[in-house]
């Protein structure tokens, strides 16, 4: 009886999100995001192999402030692992978030790599994820930092569009 109860509580949200779950047409703006958020097949083979080929505990990181409501949360959504800093739409907004979120933006933002390599072992980041999104959102001279310094950070996964370097855990 009780889970029969239990059953018909639950079945008018299933029902719902069921049917909302297909809506993936739906390319209008809701309240500041997105109703439905694309993910190309280079973003799907990065989250594939951050989901293979790093360890269960490991932090993966994306700059969250450019990201937005829209998708900051890819990293734990698609590629099942943590990341240090996020901006969450449905928590009270906490100072310390904030906080991490500026400093992963300083990390992508600065030209200088031993600065950048510095944020990243502070904020117990293992790999940072840059797509066309980072891109776009920072110049390219504070992106290259990354490519020219693989003794702070290695590139371990790379494809038409996005790039994954692990941070050195080498000394400064």
């Amino acid at each position: 009886m009780l889970l029969a109860c239990a059953f018909a509580v639950g079945l008018p949200t299933t029902v719902i999100d069921g049917f909302n779950a297909q809506d993936i047409d739906n390319r209008n703006m809701g309240a500041g995001f997105p109703w439905t958020v694309r993910v190309s097949p280079d973003e799907q083979a990065a989250f594939d192999w951050i989901r293979r080929a790093t360890p269960r505990d490991a932090v993966v990181q994306a700059e969250p402030t450019t990201r937005g409501r829209a998708s900051w949360t890819h990293i734990p959504s698609f590629a099942q692992r943590r990341m240090a800093a996020g901006l969450p739409i449905s928590l009270v907004a906490m100072p310390y978030r904030e906080e991490a979120a500026k400093q992963v933006r300083s990390l992508y933002g600065t030209v200088d790599p031993k600065e950048a390599w510095a944020i990243a072992r502070r904020l117990g980041i293992d790999y940072l994820y840059i797509d066309q999104v980072e891109r776009e959102a920072f110049p390219p001279d504070s992106l290259a930092k990354f490519d020219a310094h693989p003794e702070l950070f290695p590139p371990v996964f790379r494809n038409a569009t996005v790039t994954i370097y692990a941070v050195s855990a080498g000394s400064r």
